[in-house]
């Protein structure tokens, strides 16, 4: 019975062609755009899975609150994470790490920046690193010690075994390779091609004794049996036994919740990128719907030519039951055939759908992930677009049909069939009218003031020792013809400065703290940015007298005038 249904729906398919281009082109078209929302998704909801440990990581967080804001923050102290480890009750281990570095490294004739981080020895064993060269434990038992990616082990020693050997960094002195740790894949919160011991970073950097300072990174292993909120409830309150001056709270951040719930507000977490992973997964599943209502819409408008064939069927002793499972049988193929259609435009359209989403995805219809969700898509529709049309075709009266009169339905019936069709119209006009609102969106953010000019504006770091001849630089920059101005900074104008709380004016409360982003700039920088003055003046060039000057925006301009010091700004 079963290669009876097959053939009858394979022949159906073949002597109406144009309806099964149409209806098979639909079908697919809405698999393939699901199944590539749906993979986007699956990347978002993986990310950090590698890491073993995850369920017993976390990172530790700040809330300071100024002027009665609270902002949440991702740096602690240096001596923070020992103290932790050592006083607090659940802790297994501690590591921590140091900002995004890019140093130069050199073998050879052969000089390449590379970015990486300073870390403790531990952050190997907390994040459950790959070894594929060398051992994670004692990586990092000498000083000027390194650990290396496999993409940078090929960049400097291709096929030849790098434990050992030495790498010039920031051509100071030479560093030992000990170690080579598998490529990270995409879909994780650490980048970086090479580690080195972090009391190497703490030597440079002294203030990273001082407990009122921070500038690094803390991660915290408990212990498996550990209770989270006893721990958090225990962090809460630490710094102040450290420093009776700091009212600084910390938390525990869980590494499972980095990518998609890392937006806070006023100290409280507020979501994240979840709200986009629920939003697209809704949108796939709704552009799946509107391709198999598109299929039953379709198939119920046919009805009049399947008509006879069902009358002859129940005629020669077909029950509904039987034409039932012809038509849905009919659909599960065209699903079926509607899936391999769908892999190859899946895979037509991967290279463009990356450039879309900014991602390296990858589809393996033979990974029994992607093959089981791809079956189980296609089963989905099949029921799905099928049903319907199913249950409808079959109920025709024979008699009527054979005497050639007027097919007659249910009111329940047709009022199925218009509300197919108008919720197809309506599911499709609200996905319209939303893409055209969102790229409205996206056109007013584009056209924002941003406060300085981005047009022909470039951002290059500067190495080595460029920084400290930047006069010699700008003059070769002007003497080309084609730079109008240059500058420096601490940071770019998207990623800000730093933050401090130490500032005061005439007639500021005291007891009143105010956190104050400030950047270091050169002179003319904004000339170079397009920034306008609202009063005051530029930087002197080269005037020793402006180093103790500051430029404020107008937020800090009316802030100082709530406190009546209008007049000496």
């Amino acid at each position: 019975m079963l290669r009876n249904y097959l053939k009858t729906a394979l022949r159906n398919l073949w002597t109406n062609k144009s309806y099964g281009f149409l209806n098979l082109i639909g079908l697919a078209v809405g698999i393939a755009c699901a199944a590539l929302i749906l993979r986007w998704v699956a990347d978002e909801l993986a990310y950090n899975h590698q890491f073993e440990k995850r369920n017993v990581l976390y990172r530790v967080m700040e809330n300071q609150t100024y002027d009665g804001i609270t902002s949440t923050f991702r740096a602690t102290p240096g001596p923070f994470a020992g103290a932790v480890k050592a006083e607090i009750p659940g802790v297994r281990n501690t590591a921590r790490m140091g900002w995004d570095e890019r140093a130069l490294f050199a073998r050879g004739d052969q000089a390449i920046y590379e970015k990486g981080h300073y870390v403790d020895s531990a952050f190997f064993s907390m994040f459950t690193l790959p070894f594929v060269k060398g051992k994670a434990r004692g990586a990092f038992d000498q000083v000027h010690t390194l650990v290396i990616s496999e993409k940078m082990a090929n960049r400097f020693f291709g096929k030849a075994d790098p434990i050992g050997k030495t790498l010039k960094v920031n051509n100071e002195r030479d560093y030992t390779v000990t170690g080579v740790v598998r490529d990270l894949p995409a879909n994780t919160s650490f980048e970086f091609d090479w580690l080195a011991p972090f009391i190497l970073f703490e030597a440079k950097n002294t203030w990273l004794k001082e407990w009122g300072n921070n500038g690094i990174a803390t991660f915290v292993e408990l212990q498996p049996a550990a209770d989270p909120a006893a721990v958090d409830k225990q962090l809460y309150g630490f710094l102040k036994t450290k420093a009776a001056t700091v009212e600084t709270k910390c938390f525990l951040f869980s590494v499972n919740e980095w990518r998609l719930y890392d937006k806070f507000q006023d100290g409280k977490q507020a979501g994240g990128r979840i709200k986009y992973v629920k939003l697209f997964t809704l949108i796939a599943w709704i552009i799946l719907l509107i391709a198999c209502v598109n299929f039953m819409n379709l198939a119920t408008a046919r009805s009049e030519q399947r008509a006879r064939e069902v009358g002859v069927r129940k005629v020669l002793g077909a029950d509904q039951r039987m034409l039932v499972g012809q038509f849905m049988g009919e659909s599960l193929v065209m699903s079926s055939v509607a899936v391999l259609v769908a892999v190859g435009l899946v895979y037509a359209a991967l290279p463009g759908f990356n450039a879309l989403v900014e991602k390296k995805l990858t589809f393996n219809v033979f990974d029994p992930v992607y093959a089981g969700g791809l079956l189980a898509i296609g089963l989905v529709s099949g029921l799905i677009a099928g049903s319907y049309p199913a249950f409808y075709l079959s109920s025709f009266n024979p008699v009527a049909v054979l005497k050639g009169l007027r097919i007659k339905t249910n009111a329940g019936a047709g009022f199925v069939r218009k509300g197919l069709v108008v919720a197809q119209f309506a599911v499709s006009m609200v996905l319209m009218i939303g893409t055209g609102i969102v790229y409205q969106q996206v056109q007013h953010v584009k056209d924002l003031p941003l406060g300085y000019d981005r047009q022909n504006l470039i951002y290059l770091d500067l190495r080595g020792n460029l920084a400290d001849h930047f006069s010699a630089v700008k003059s070769d920059l002007l003497a080309t013809g084609v730079v109008s101005n240059a500058a420096t900074s601490n940071s770019t104008v998207l990623e800000l400065g730093s933050n401090g709380s130490g500032w005061a004016w005439p007639g500021k409360d005291p007891t009143r703290e105010v956190l104050i982003t400030q950047e270091g700039v050169s002179p003319e920088y904004l000339t170079t940015m397009g920034m306008q003055l609202r009063a005051g003046r530029d930087f002197y060039p080269n005037a020793a007298a402006d180093s103790n000057h500051v430029i404020i925006n107008e937020t800090l301009a009316k802030l100082i005038a709530q406190d009546g010091a209008a007049k000496n700004v």
